[in-house]
């Protein structure tokens, strides 16, 4: 929960690191913006602030995110709790992935099911514009993987330009690199 994140990073005597990855890394950053001489540096990982497409000159990949916002929340289409999962984990891996998880690995994720929805519904309908971020003056290092989502990978290359003090840096692997390339990163 953001509050309680600032809340613990506000009783801080001293500025820390704070590391993000994905929806994490939407919360770093805006714990930096909102709380600047608390925070030393950021480390994120693909930082999922979609709300940056929109100053995106690539028209393109504004309509594919807003096809990927119609394929997580179209109400017209109601789907069930796996076709959710599905689409969710296809489109940060393969075509496929959910398919060729164990039935012990899909449990997981269907008991994180409302967590994971009401962070990419929070996600999708943001549309923070990317001057917003631009009071981020810390050291950041932004990964991107090089098989990571064509929106995902514009996001992280529009915050490396914005944020003052950022790099931006590749590697192998996808979005959850964190997890399945660590020595890559």
């Amino acid at each position: 929960d953001l509050d309680v994140a600032a809340h613990l990073l506000c009783e801080q005597e001293v500025p820390v690191d704070i590391i993000g990855h994905s929806y994490g890394g939407f919360l770093a950053m805006k714990l930096a913006r909102d709380h600047p001489s608390k925070v030393r540096r950021l480390l994120l990982h693909e930082p999922v602030a979609w709300g940056a497409l929109y100053a995106s000159p690539n028209d393109g990949l504004k309509r594919e995110f807003d096809s990927l916002c119609d394929l997580f929340f179209d109400e017209s289409t109601k789907r069930s709790r796996d076709e959710w999962l599905r689409n969710f984990i296809d489109y940060w891996n393969v075509e496929g992935t959910w398919n060729a998880f164990s039935e012990k690995t899909k449990d997981i994720w269907r008991r994180q099911f409302p967590k994971v929805y009401a962070e990419v519904s929070l996600l999708c309908l943001d549309r923070t514009p990317l001057v917003y971020w631009q009071a981020i003056d810390h050291p950041t290092w932004i990964t991107v993987a090089d098989n990571s989502p064509p929106q995902e990978r514009e996001v992280c290359r529009l915050l490396a330009e914005c944020l003052p003090r950022a790099q931006l840096m590749e590697h192998r692997g996808g979005h959850l690199a964190p997890l399945t390339h660590l020595s890559a990163l």
